[in-house]
């Protein structure tokens, strides 16, 4: 890999979703490049439009210089609005980072997955660094749950990765799943690849909310009933359906409902096979706004988080870390092997569950809803690892101790 960046007082950050934005990447990188407008770093963000919101092409926004790029379309509506809107974003990056100085450090994420090789191809037109972030990794995920097939193709990309991942001055992973298998897949030595835990997107300086301190308990009449909660995006990663089966095997237990808040491409086969099960005790709501997710995190006595089989070291969960900060305990419904099940099980917040292992999670739920003294050790120990590990500043001060600042 090529030699460390040096210090640089600018950051130039990449990633097509940004503020205002309700996705989890979104909501992940907003708070810590305000961080850094507030440690006295020059930050802009070059990012695309959110999905169907009308912005500023330019705006400023705690300090941060944020640049819209590509076409302003609502590329939720399906695969072709979502394709059209990563090729005018990577185009539109493309020419603005041509022209832009050499001096600032150029940081990207894997969203979309491309811009690894935006951030290369500019790096040596231009013989210059950049650092970059895997969040999930493509195309194994997207092999991995049988949306493509391995071909040529697939090849070319696993190649063109491995071009840019060798070339990136600082190569950053979220999980330890995920550094195992990029040094597997790219041959880099797994001691040149920066392992950088997550963080929670909220901040909590002295100790969660109560369950009853939730505004949305009231709200959404959710006092007399244990609340089991799934909360964040729906996508191609998580395992849905296990939990639909499973609040389907509960819907006996009248005092145990479930909360679904976000959306993604999976909520609709989710919602349709809550319908064929007769499921019930399903509340459906959608993603809350950023200020509230404290108090949407908190109307829960228990936690979710899924990953499909086999997608250990492809992608890391964001969810688990608010939840962390949330002080609920939490179900992991992941492989065994994937960080979430590492992080879970090293800090005692919570019990794992293999995916599609419909039984062993309502085993898990029907006792954890009777027991309140191993509820309240959890949520404390969830809390203890929140405030010791995946804080925004834990983040913050591990990039610039890697970078070598002060």
């Amino acid at each position: 890999m090529e030699s460390k960046t040096p210090s640089n007082s600018k950051i130039v950050f990449v990633c097509q979703v940004y503020y205002p934005d309700q996705t989890s990447t979104s909501q992940l990188f907003h708070p810590i490049m305000k961080e850094f407008v507030k440690k006295g770093f020059d930050v802009m963000v070059l990012c695309g439009y959110p999905s169907g919101k009308k912005c500023n092409h330019k705006e400023v926004v705690g300090g941060v210089k944020i640049v819209r790029n590509g076409l302003n379309l609502d590329h939720k509506k399906g695969i072709f609005y979502r394709g059209i809107a990563y090729v005018a974003f990577l185009c539109s990056v493309f020419a603005r980072l041509l022209f832009i100085k050499n001096g600032p450090r150029f940081i990207g994420v894997t969203n979309p997955p491309f811009n690894a090789h935006l951030l290369f191809l500019t790096s040596k037109i231009k013989k210059r660094s950049f650092e970059y972030i895997l969040l999930d990794l493509h195309p194994e995920g997207i092999l991995k749950t049988g949306m493509i097939k391995k071909s040529r193709l697939s090849d070319l990309w696993i190649f063109a990765n491995k071009l840019a991942y060798s070339a990136a001055g600082r190569l950053f992973v979220l999980g330890r799943d995920m550094r195992d298998l990029i040094a597997t897949n790219y041959d880099i030595p797994a001691a040149e690849i920066e392992y950088l835990p997550h963080w929670s997107s909220t901040e909590v300086e002295q100790k969660p909310l109560e369950f009853s301190d939730s505004l949305f308990v009231e709200k959404w009449k959710l006092a007399d009933n244990f609340v089991v909660q799934y909360s964040g995006n729906m996508g191609i990663w998580h395992d849905m359906e296990t939990l639909v089966r499973a609040a389907a095997e509960l819907t006996t237990h009248t005092k145990i409902k479930f909360l679904f808040i976000g959306g993604g491409i999976k909520l609709q086969e989710a919602k349709i096979l809550a319908k064929e099960l007769e499921c019930d005790n399903i509340i459906w709501k959608d993603f809350v706004d950023y200020e509230m997710l404290s108090h949407s995190l908190a109307a829960a006595h228990l936690a979710l988080v899924s990953l499909k089989e086999n997608l250990e070291g492809v992608a890391v969960p964001c969810k688990l870390y608010g939840i962390l900060a949330s002080g609920r305990p939490v179900i992991a419904v992941v492989p065994k092997n994937s960080e979430v099940a590492l992080t879970v099980l090293e800090s005692g917040c919570g019990v794992h569950v293999e995916p599609k292992d419909v039984s062993d999670l309502v085993e898990k739920i029907k006792h954890l809803s009777v027991s309140p003294d191993e509820l309240k050790s959890m949520g404390k120990a969830a809390f203890r690892a929140y405030t010791e590990k995946y804080t925004i500043n834990s983040a913050i001060n591990q990039l610039l101790r890697l970078e070598g600042a002060k």
